[in-house]
């Protein structure tokens, strides 16, 4: 222990000695001293002398040298190339006016210009931006809207796949149905319905349109991802599919009917087609509106959809022929 306290006290004695000669005031009164006879002290001091030097030098900026001489004046003018006269300004002008008081799409290429609306053509007007004009494919009789007609008459669009039992997924997700467009002008069936002879209803309110030759697929459920792999065009509610019997009735905005299917599995030829997963298919052969109502003139489908249940939602039947 004694060993210990004195290594203590040595090293105590130690850091003040060098703390003395660390300061300026040991070093400025102890030059003539006998602890600046030992070389590491001078050497010591020497440092200390040279640092207090060193910090009392001041910078002092020297005089300001002249001037360069001035650069060459710039040039600016126009070219042919990036002119632009006063009648195209006036132009440009009127367009902004145009486009922003009447709300039009701006446009550079045709292709801007593109609604994806069947009913109508579209160009890009230098002056005026998008042009919209109506192709005449889309009004029906008594409706002159350019937009989709939707009164059609009886027959237009027919009813002609019905999937009422699906098998990979429950009714709730897997009901749909199919319809097909056999006249020459495209519909919309925005405002139309549907029923059964019971309560089910259901009314439309979207753009839903149809080209002639064309099917559109209504489904239960839209997403794909849950409804067994139909790639749906619009959905509806408040409308089931029976599993054992049911009709489809499709109206247009003014109650007139268009087309009816009804099928019933307790008698043939449905009794036939009561087949779990597998859709009723109307004959390509036989698409019109009184074809659809005779049972011999459907089908199960050939071929399977999604995520295995057999149909061609949205796409041709198959040939009732070959089943």
């Amino acid at each position: 222990m004694k060993k210990i306290l004195g290594i203590v006290l040595a090293c105590l004695v130690v850091c003040l000695v060098a703390a003395l000669v660390s300061t300026s005031v040991f070093a400025t009164t102890a030059q003539n001293s006998a602890v600046l006879k030992n070389p590491f002290m001078r050497l010591w001091n020497a440092i200390h002398s040279l640092q207090g030097q060193l910090s009392s030098i001041k910078m002092i900026s020297g005089p300001e040298g002249p001037a360069g001489p001035a650069g060459p004046a710039g040039e600016c003018g126009c070219t042919a190339e990036n002119s632009v006269s006063l009648a195209d300004f006036q132009a440009l002008a009127a367009r902004v006016e145009s486009l922003e008081g009447n709300n039009i799409p701006d446009c550079i290429l045709e292709s801007d210009c593109d609604d994806n609306d069947p009913c109508t053509d579209e160009a890009c007007d230098a002056l005026l931006g998008c042009v919209f004009t109506d192709n005449g494919l889309c009004t029906q009789p008594g409706d002159g809207s350019g937009t989709g007609g939707t009164g059609g008459a009886t027959g237009d669009i027919i009813i002609t796949e019905i999937m009422y039992n699906p098998a990979i997924v429950s009714d709730t997700y897997g009901e749909w149905l199919e319809l097909y467009n056999t006249g020459d002008s495209a519909i919309n069936l925005n405002g139309w319905s549907m029923k059964d002879q019971g309560t089910d209803h259901y009314t439309f309110s979207e753009d839903i349109i149809i080209m002639p030759e064309e099917y559109v697929l209504l489904c239960k459920n839209t997403d794909i991802s849950i409804n067994g792999g139909a790639a749906c065009d619009a959905g509806y509610s408040s409308f089931t599919l029976g599993n054992t019997a049911d009709s489809i009735i499709l109206a247009s905005p003014d109650a007139t009917i268009i087309d009816q299917a009804s099928y019933d599995v307790s008698v043939e030829p449905w009794k036939s087609l009561n087949n779990a997963g597998y859709s009723l298919q109307l004959d390509p052969a036989s698409h019109s509106s009184a074809s659809n109502d005779d049972g011999t003139n459907w089908c199960n489908a050939l071929g399977s959809y999604g995520l295995g249940d057999y149909g061609t939602p949205g796409a041709i039947n198959s040939d009732c022929s070959l089943s």
